[in-house]
Order: structure tokens, then sequence, then C-alpha cells
């Protein structure tokens, strides 16, 4: 399982309020902005003086004094993907899959070390010795023992996926290059949606991913569900949204049995899952009930590749080139 991932998962669920087993509500293709009550600046004598060693940025809790070019950034935020976008490779990262950075990632990343998210403790983080630590506002529960450490710079988790990602760019001393990136990913985003919207019309999408013996449902909510139905708009099943849950005051659960699906019926299913789930699900008699099943519209995404590029924005573009290519492509029972 892509332990970081998981993570991220957790705390927005979290700080949604939500409380299930298994980030983003906003339109995800509108104009990235950043949050305004965390903006990121440089101080008067940083910008005046390109030989300053220290830079002062405002970051979700405040002023933050930190390294005008940090070299030992310890990423506790999982954003080894940005931070390499940004020319910066963390000394440590918990953006992992199995207690290890992804394959590609290792490649990019040989000196990296891969940080368990549930196990590290205060004094690993010290014997890394870094110049900056990385995390998110629901980890600054730790912040007065990690700013003895080094400089700690807290990203905040809110409704607009872009607004962490504006904030890193504001303190990494890089917004253009950020602000260019979601530009560039939104228009591709929005390319592909008018691409799929205008073979498949109204017809209406599912996004199932297995945990163990636990079928989830997503949303628009967070993660790959925030892909699927934010970015791409591609149309839930009546009554499927987290909006319409919290409408009908139902509880904003995305566990789900095969009587569930059936009722839902969605005309396209995406799943993830074991290796062996869609040959298994053949003898499931409900599955084949479903008109995804009956209209050879049902498409397999692998475990990894969901958990490694479904949960983190910039593993997003990789996600857009594969549901293009089985949807566009015809799927398989």
């Amino acid at each position: 399982m892509n332990q970081f991932k998981l993570y991220r998962l957790t705390i927005l669920l979290i700080a949604a309020g939500i409380l299930t087993t298994a980030c983003s509500t906003s339109n995800g293709a509108d104009t990235p902005s950043p949050n305004p009550s965390v903006p990121s600046s440089v101080s008067p004598a940083a910008s005046g003086d390109s030989s300053a060693s220290t830079r002062t940025v405002q970051d979700a809790n405040g002023s933050v004094e930190i390294p005008a070019n940090p070299q030992r950034i310890v990423d506790l935020a999982g954003l080894a993907e940005p931070l390499l976008f940004l020319g910066h490779k963390p000394i440590a990262t918990t953006t992992t899959y199995n207690n290890e950075l992804p394959a590609e990632l290792a490649k990019q990343l040989p000196d990296t070390k891969p940080l368990d998210y549930m196990n590290y403790d205060i004094e690993q983080i010290a014997e890394l010795d870094p110049d900056l630590i990385l995390i998110y506002t629901l980890q600054a529960d730790k912040i007065e023992s990690f700013q003895k450490i080094a400089p700690t710079v807290v990203l905040p988790v809110t409704e607009k996926w872009q607004d962490s990602l504006t904030v890193l760019g504001g303190v990494l001393n890089a917004e253009e290059q950020m602000a260019g990136w979601m530009a560039d990913f939104s228009k591709s985003a929005k390319q592909l949606q008018e691409k799929i919207l205008a073979e498949t019309g109204d017809e209406t999408f599912a996004l199932l991913e297995m945990r163990g013996k636990t079928m989830i449902m997503h949303d628009e909510s967070f993660g790959p569900g925030a892909l699927f139905f934010n970015e791409l708009k591609l149309p839930l099943p009546k009554g499927a949204s987290a909006a319409e849950k919290a409408a009908a005051a139902s509880q904003v659960s995305r566990d789900l049995n095969m009587e569930g699906l059936l009722a839902y019926n969605p005309d396209h299913v995406f799943v993830s899952g074991p290796e062996t789930f869609m040959e298994d699900m053949k003898k499931d008699p409900i599955w084949t009930k479903l008109k995804a099943y009956q209209k050879n519209q049902i498409y397999f995404i692998d475990e990894e590749t969901l958990q490694t590029y479904g949960y983190g924005e910039f593993g997003w573009p990789r996600m857009l080139s594969l549901i293009e290519t089985q949807l566009l492509g015809g799927g398989a029972k």
C-alpha cells in the first residue's frame, strides 16, 4: 500500500470531518489561486540581497524564516514529486509505496531516505540533520519538536488542492513555475474532459477501490475521486456525490457492498484491486448484472498505479493518460 498517499487521504478526511476506512471538493479546472490566508512572500532583506542566507515566508501558521536555498529538506508531507519539479531533492520523504520510494522516484532520488509515516520519530528526523522540514497543518501538533531541529513550514490542507502547491512554490521561490504546472494540468484535464463527454454524454461513472475485503466508491471530495469527478467532471450516479449525501444528511461513507453498487448501477466502472479481481468477479451474480459489465465498460487499474499516482496531484497527468487509453480505447470484462 502506498503509505504516504493513504496518510494524506487520512488527514484530508479528518480535515473534512469524515471518518472512513478507505483532496479536493473544489472545481480543479478553476484558475489556481492561493489561499488568501496563507500567502507566501520573501522578506525585503532577502529579496533585495541575492546573497542573503535566509528568506521569510508565510505558511499556514504565519511567518517562518527559512534558508534561502535549502539543501537538506525533510519532506513529511509526501511532496517528493513537486519538490523534484522545482529542483529540490529531499534527503527524506514520506512519498512511499510499501515503505520504499516508488520505482521511478527511486531512480531520481537514489540517496533519499524513505520514511514510514506511521513510525518515524523526532529522534530519527533530528539524525537526518535537515535545514528545512515540510509538514501539513494536521501534523502541527509536533511543530515545536520539529522547530527545535530545523525551520519548519506548515502547508495548508484546504478545499482547493492548488493551495498547498501554491504555498510550496512560494516557499521555494518558484511561484511562477508552480502556477505554470497547475495551469498546464488544468488545460490537459479540460481537453480530456471534452473528449470523454463527447463520446459518453450523460452516462455515469464509478471509481471503486478494493482495500482488503472493503469496497470503496470514491466521490468528488478527495484523491483520485477529485481527479475523476472534479477535474474531469465525469457524472456520478444520482445520489453518489458527497454533496448529495450531505444534503440528504446521510453519513458520508464510501464503503459499499455489491447490492449498493447495483443500486447505483453506473454505465462505466473504473476499479482498482488485486490482479485477480476482474476474473474473480465474473463469478459474482450481482457484478455481472451491472450495466457496465454487460456493456464491456469496466476498466481495471492496478493497486500500485492508483495509490502511487491517484492520491497526489503530480501523479494526475499520468492518470489522465491511463484514463484516456482505457476509456476511449475500450474496457475489458
